[in-house]
Order: structure tokens, then C-alpha cells, then sequence
């Protein structure tokens, strides 16, 4: 097992991400125990996750609590007074059987959160539960722009941060700036959703054809893994492992360090380039369209509209689900020519709008 120097700590730097665990106790209890025998001591659960603190507690009962590391996180989302954030604290330790938590996060920070923090004062009890020795390390989470991420790290001194990156999510809010941002400010990174909630651990032939060609003993997962591992600031990577499989093979991408070599890199690309061919339409969201004289959101139109397309390449039932918005439909399109004189990509966005309404039907 690979480890990084993590907060003053040797924590290995694959993570074992506890929302998605498998269906039944005795099969996540075998996950977590092989996880445990091969040097996983990371473990990242959250007050919302639907009862994973308890079967995680369960699952490590028989463990020497200083054997692992606990991760949960506070809902602010979810807050209303500055007496919550003890009371969720609390709950969690209740949940998870112990007295402390080793790395506790605010939970998925955006702009109107990173305002009720300020608001209800949450920081001021969080001080005061790191001076009692319960949180040991104060983060957070965050899947929001730049500048909110930027706002954030102005609320508190905080030891790491954990943001959603992958190969195919670069730009993804707040994409590769912010872990360049987190970088230079010397900030450990942990990152969420490595294979995109499973989907790219799911890619089908050809698409993954560049993968097969350069090394086809590795899983589309762990090409995953071994992009985000060149990354010497990215201390963690968290895994949503659901089956026995997932962790053997999870463990033997993190068994050793390997190079990214330019030819593993350019197989990436290449899988990267075929999905994302998949689009329907090459909307880059600029949102130089915007706004629409008669209230048509074109960016998240084509944005559902892309991803219909790609979850039906890849099987992925998560991007099917994408919705279109109800009151910026675009039925209320009447090809008045306005945006495609703004659009830098040269779309005809009446033409594509129409397609989207017909794969409505």
C-alpha cells in the first residue's frame, strides 16, 4: 500500500469513500476487512450518507481505533442555528462509536453555505471541538467555482480540502485551478469522485480501445487512479468501493508507485477525446448566449442534452436522469437568431434546441 505524509499522519493514499457501500452488512464487512488487512486506514463516511456511520463502526468494531482514521462531515446545508453544528457532531460520533474524528469536513461548500457559516458563527464551534482534542483536523469539501472555493479558505486556517476531480472533469467546479489554488497556499488535497460515481470504471469497447492497446491487464479504473497519482499535492483518493472486486482491484493499482508515463498519458487523452465525442452538441457552457430574450436556458439544455448522450454510450443510468429545465424550456425558442450571432463555437443553437425537444418526446 502506497502511503503520503497526510496532516502530520501516514495515511495510504487510497481512501475508502463509504456512500456507496454494498447491499448488505456481511458483504461491506468484507470489503472493509480485506481494505483493513492491505493497509487502507482512511475511511471517508458523512452524517448524510444514508446509515453509513453506523455500518462503518460496526464494520471496524474489532479494530484498534488507532488503527484507522475517521472521516465525516457537518451538513451545513442543513443547519439553521449555530447549536447544530454540535448536535450533528455529536450524532455522528454517536453513530460511529467514538469520541473523536480525525478529519472532519464542512460538507460541500457553496456560496450560500460559505454565507451561513459567517452567519451562524459554525467556525467559532468547530474551534471549540478542536480545542477539546473531538476533531483532530478541519476541512471541507466543495464542488462550486473558484471563487467560492477562494472564499472559503478565508474562513479558517483549514489543514486539507477535498475536491472532485478526474480525468474527464478538469474543468469540473472547481476543476484544475483548484488544486492549483489549494497547492500554492501548501493545502493537502483528497479527491472525490476519481471515476466520475462509477462511470468511467464502466467504459465500453471501442471507446476504451486506447486503454486496451497500452496495457489491457489494467481496468478502465485504475487509468483513474494512476492520472490523478502524478499529482504530488493530491494526498488521497477516494474510492466508493460497493463490491470485493472493486477493492482487489483498487488495492493493486495502490499497491506500488508507478510512473504516468507520456504513453499512458496519451492513452488517457485519447479515451478522454472518444467520450467526449459522444456530445451531441460542442457546447462549451461561456454562456455567451445568455441571456435569451425569451427565457430559454441554452447552456443547460445542451448540457442534458450532452449528457443523455453520453450516459447512453456508457450505460451510465446517473447522466439518463438529467433533467431539463422546466421554466427555461426550449419550447420558448421562436429562432429569433439572437444567440448564434454570440456563440464563439458557431452552433446553430434553434436547430440544436429542436433536437433536444425531440429527444423529448
Amino acid at each position: 500500500m502506497i502511503y503520503n505524509e497526510f496532516c502530520g499522519k501516514k495515511v495510504s493514499r487510497l481512501g475508502f469513500g463509504c456512500m456507496r457501500f454494498p447491499k448488505t452488512y456481511e458483504e461491506t464487512k468484507e470489503c472493509i476487512d480485506l481494505a483493513m488487512k492491505e493497509g487502507v486506514n482512511y475511511y471517508d463516511t458523512a452524517y448524510v450518507y444514508n446509515n453509513s456511520e453506523e455500518t462503518l463502526s460496526k464494520c471496524l468494531e474489532d479494530y484498534e481505533r488507532s488503527s484507522y482514521y475517521l472521516t465525516s462531515k457537518l451538513p451545513v446545508f442543513r443547519m439553521e442555528t449555530k447549536e447544530d453544528a454540535l448536535k450533528f457532531f455529536n450524532e455522528s460520533c454517536e453513530r460511529l462509536q467514538t469520541d473523536y474524528i480525525d478529519f472532519y469536513l464542512l460538507h460541500a461548500l457553496n456560496a450560500d453555505s460559505v454565507k451561513k457559516i459567517k452567519e451562524l458563527g459554525v467556525i467559532d464551534e468547530m474551534k471549540k471541538l478542536i480545542a477539546e482534542g473531538r476533531i483532530k483536523h478541519l476541512g471541507f469539501s466543495i464542488h462550486a467555482p473558484k471563487e467560492v472555493l477562494v472564499d472559503a479558505l478565508e474562513l479558517y486556517d483549514f489543514d486539507f480540502v477535498q475536491i472532485q476531480l478526474n480525468y474527464l472533469d478538469m474543468v469540473h467546479e472547481p476543476g484544475f485551478e483548484g488544486y492549483e489554488i489549494l497547492t500554492k497556499k501548501n493545502i493537502p488535497v483528497v479527491i472525490m469522485e476519481p471515476v466520475k460515481g462509477g462511470m468511467l470504471a464502466n467504459i465500453p469497447y471501442p471507446l476504451n480501445e486506447p486503454f486496451i492497446n497500452y496495457n489491457k491487464d489494467l481496468s478502465n479504473a485504475s487509468y483513474c487512479f494512476r492520472f490523478l497519482m502524478q499529482f504530488p499535492n493530491i494526498k488521497i483518493i477516494l474510492s466508493g468501493m460497493s463490491s470485493l472486486d472493486q477493492v482487489k482491484d483498487n488495492l493493486n493499482t495502490f499497491k506500488e508507485e508507478t510512473l504516468f508515463t507520456k504513453e499512458m498519458a496519451d492513452a488517457v487523452e485519447s479515451v478522454r477525446q472518444n467520450i467526449l465525442k459522444t456530445k451531441k452538441v460542442d457546447c462549451t457552457g461561456c454562456k455567451y448566449c445568455m441571456p435569451c430574450p425569451f427565457g430559454v436556458n441554452i447552456p443547460e439544455n445542451f448540457s442534458v442534452y450532452n449528457r443523455h448522450a453520453m450516459g447512453k454510450v456508457l450505460n451510465n443510468e446517473w447522466y439518463m436522469k438529467a433533467e431539463y429545465p422546466k421554466d427555461a424550456t426550449a419550447l420558448k425558442c421562436v429562432e429569433c437568431g439572437a444567440c448564434v450571432k454570440k456563440c464563439p463555437q458557431g452552433i446553430n443553437i434553434p436547430k440544436v434546441l429542436k433536437e433536444t425537444l425531440e429527444e423529448q418526446k
